[in-house]
């Protein structure tokens, strides 16, 4: 329960709403708040006005047949010769456009130059009063100080809270390993930058493997160490009070972006967050709506932005978490809708390639057709289809029925159980290639070092290290890489300019300011848009290195700037060299994935369907994202998806059949056969045990049919009906499975 006079301290109608909304700078695109909106009354859950219910149509022989009867189901209160079930459905169902919800005015600080010029100042300041607490202890390089600002730095507070929560955890880590390397290996060089290479390797591997700020915690773990280690390693008999000092200016810079970010013009993110969770909910009614129609092809578009604001959704929560513990209070409501989302979504996209005309007719009732239909090839065939389409109007209506309960939920300040999916499906292959090239960047860069003796190849093998850090896991590192050298070449005048045309003329420290001040809000205004503006504050920093005193050598000034380029070349090359990211390996691996996953979904350990959705969808997003410039790629992979979803969808209904106790035992014995068959043809990619599953899963079918003629227990019948849609199902997705397989061994 989220406590604040008994609602969520976010949710629109609470007391402490309307202060935080004009308080803070809430983003423009925070078009709705309140979930259930309908013409400025709330509709109920259960019973909703206008909503479709399920009804169960029953036949002669008085057995209830569970399956709804087509949008030409009896209104909400009616009943059908039937059972009403106590579930509404939206009125997305019914083919009616979803539910809108009021657009929040549009301020004057929601404008994004606004935005940017209010964070450029707010780092700007930061940045000083770090600066100026590390000039007053008197730190040795207070240069970091200033560069960890603008690091954590974020228009967001909970983005800058997060990251700085996992700076520190990444910073300890370099640190304590630091002093490991330094003290054990200083006395050899070579086994000193050997470890170091291993270690980020190791870090980067593990920073791919995971997501969000827990992968950056791992990556500041990586590199730290090659900022403060080799600094240390160099100077052994100072190497304690170094460690300490650039810990110490870490932290403070830290803390100083964190007070700023919460004291200057603070912007929460949970009113952005419920933006974006509410543009989910509506994308995925529509979704559900468009089912039936005929130009759901045609809403590609639409779809794969329900993928974007599906990741934005993932990252911003993962944010707000830190912000305030009312965010965290609501964090399990959120889940649980950004769950129901993705459920309708899956549901959807599962059925859509199955749903015909059929759904737009009176469906007569299942029993009676079960009934009169023949026995016959082409009788039996129009009969499963017919409680195929059955079966998927009812998921989806049980879809959106879970979706509006969830909003209600939310709406209402209830924290409901959080049993949403969790996990994600990390690339083991992808993770190792990308430690395997940040351990080769170091240690090429390292040898290159040795080898010349160059005074300044310390600093080319940090900029090395820092660039397979940040860079080697993006999409296209080796576009990046080009990028950050031609932004290296471009801020050379402006921080040439600054550090030998204006800090000379600074007397103090308010005369500094004023000097450093053109460079810095330049850059924080790029950076609150475009993140290469991070670069030149970082080239300013390392090639200037600000201090009390201040040392104008042009000729160090230079060589640190061939130094950075020099670091930023080895890994530029490696990228491009050793195992290149291209679509066609991105799209092999995720149709790889795809396949191991669906064979674990198969197995006995399986996980549930709702944990597999949610995966798959969060991997599905970042695949996009890296296919950005793919299309053609992009749309086999969304393929992909669609046939995994169905067959997940197969696997749900065989085993909700099998939950219910009422299939004869021979039923679920041959299901459970036929489930185990399944995973190995997905986990060890085989055509000929993929096609022979489909023809098991079509004789099963053919069984449930036969005994469903027969039966006359309700529940037995109802049992049989769903294990037969669940084959017919996984028969027709294996079908298409095949499709995989010729991704994943064009692959080998």
């Amino acid at each position: 329960m989220c406590y604040d006079g008994g609602r969520c301290k976010w949710h629109p109608h609470s007391p402490r709403f309307a202060e935080i909304w004009n308080a803070s700078l809430a983003p423009a695109r925070l078009v709705a708040y309140r979930f259930g909106h309908e013409d400025g009354r709330h509709s109920q859950v259960l019973g909703a006005p206008g909503a479709l219910p399920l009804v169960v149509p029953r036949r002669a022989s008085r057995r209830p047949v569970p399956f709804p009867r087509g949008p030409a189901a009896p209104s909400a209160g009616t009943m059908d010769d039937g059972v009403m079930m106590t579930a509404s459905v939206s009125t997305t169902i019914a083919g009616m456009p979803p539910r809108l919800a009021p657009a929040a005015p549009v301020r004057w600080a929601d404008n994004p130059a606004v935005v940017a010029v209010v964070f450029a100042i707010k780092a700007f300041l930061a940045g000083l009063l770090a600066l100026f607490i590390a000039f007053w202890l008197g730190l040795d390089e207070p240069r970091w100080a200033l560069l960890t600002v603008f690091i954590v730095s974020q228009p967001d507070s909970g983005l800058v809270l997060a990251k700085g929560f996992y700076r520190i955890l990444g910073t300890i880590a370099g640190v304590l390993v630091s002093i490991a390397l330094v003290f054990g290996l200083s006395q050899s060089g070579e086994l000193f930058l050997a470890a170091l290479a291993l270690w980020i390797g190791l870090c980067n591997f593990a920073a791919a493997a995971l997501r969000n700020f827990a992968s950056y915690g791992f990556l500041l773990a990586g590199y730290t160490v090659a900022v403060i280690g080799i600094s240390a390693a160099l100077n052994p008999d100072q190497a304690f009070p170094l460690l300490l000092a650039r810990f110490t200016e870490i932290v403070l810079g830290i803390v100083c972006a964190s007070l700023v970010t919460r004291l200057v013009f603070p912007r929460d993110l949970m009113p952005k967050l419920v933006g974006l969770v509410e543009a989910l909910r509506r994308g995925a009614e529509r979704l559900a709506a468009a089912v039936r129609r005929v130009d759901w092809q045609d809403r590609a578009g639409e779809r794969r932005q329900f993928l974007t604001d599906f990741a934005a959704v993932e990252t911003t929560r993962a944010s707000a978490y830190f912000e305030s513990p009312e965010a965290r209070a609501c964090n399990g409501a959120l889940r649980q809708l950004v769950g129901a989302a993705l459920h309708v979504s899956a549901v959807a996209e599962a059925t859509a390639g199955r749903t015909g005309s059929r759904l737009a007719a009176d469906v007569p009732q299942i029993a009676d057709l079960i009934r009169a239909a023949p026995d016959t090839p082409r009788g039996n065939g129009e009969l499963v289809s017919r409680i195929v389409d059955a079966v998927d109007a009812r998921a989806l209506a049980e879809a959106v029925v879970r979706l509006r309960a969830a909003a209600a939920a939310f709406d209402q300040g209830t924290a409901a159980d959080d049993d949403a999916g969790r996990g994600f499906w990390s690339d083991p292959v992808a993770a190792a290639l990308t430690g395997i090239r940040s351990a080769l960047v170091v240690a090429v860069a390292s040898a290159f070092w040795i080898v010349t003796a160059w005074p300044n190849g310390a600093i080319a093998v940090i900029v090395a290290a820092t660039m397979c850090s940040l860079f080697g896991d993006l999409e296209q590192p080796v576009k990046i890489s080009l990028a950050l050298v031609a932004t290296l070449l471009i801020a050379f005048i402006p921080v040439f300019g600054t550090v030998y045309g204006l800090l000379p003329m600074a007397t103090d420290f308010v005369s500094m300011s004023v000097a450093l001040a053109p460079l810095l809000l330049a850059c924080g205004v790029i950076i609150a848009r475009l993140p290469l503006g991070l670069f030149p504050v970082a080239y300013f920093t390392v090639g200037s290195n600000i201090d009390n005193v201040m040392n104008y050598d042009l000729s160090a000034f230079l060589n640190t700037s061939i130094a950075i380029l020099m670091g930023m070349g080895f890994a530029l090359v490696l990228f491009a060299v050793f195992f290149p990211e291209t679509p066609r390996r991105i799209g092999n691996r995720f149709h790889r994935q795809l396949l191991v996953r669906l064979g674990r979904l198969c197995s006995a350990e399986h996980p549930t369907v709702a944990d597999h959705e949610r995966a798959l969808y969060e991997r599905l997003a970042a695949t996009i994202v890296r296919l950005k410039n793919e299309p053609a790629a992009a749309r086999a992979c969304i393929a992909g998806a669609i046939v995994a979803l169905s067959v997940s969808r197969a696997v749900e209904e065989l085993r909700t059949a099998i939950a219910t106790g009422r299939l004869p035992a021979a039923m679920t014995s041959g299901i459970s056969r036929l489930l185990t068959a399944a995973s190995p043809g997905f986990l060890h990619p085989s055509r000929r045990q993929i096609v022979k599953t489909a023809w098991d899963a079509r004789a099963l079918r053919r069984r449930a049919l036969a005994l469903a003629r027969s039966v006359e227990d309700d529940q037995e019948s109802e049992a049989l009906l769903a294990a037969l849609a669940g084959c017919e199902v996984l028969r027709s997705s294996l079908l298409k499975a095949p499709l995989l397989l010729r991704e994943v061994l064009d692959a080998r």
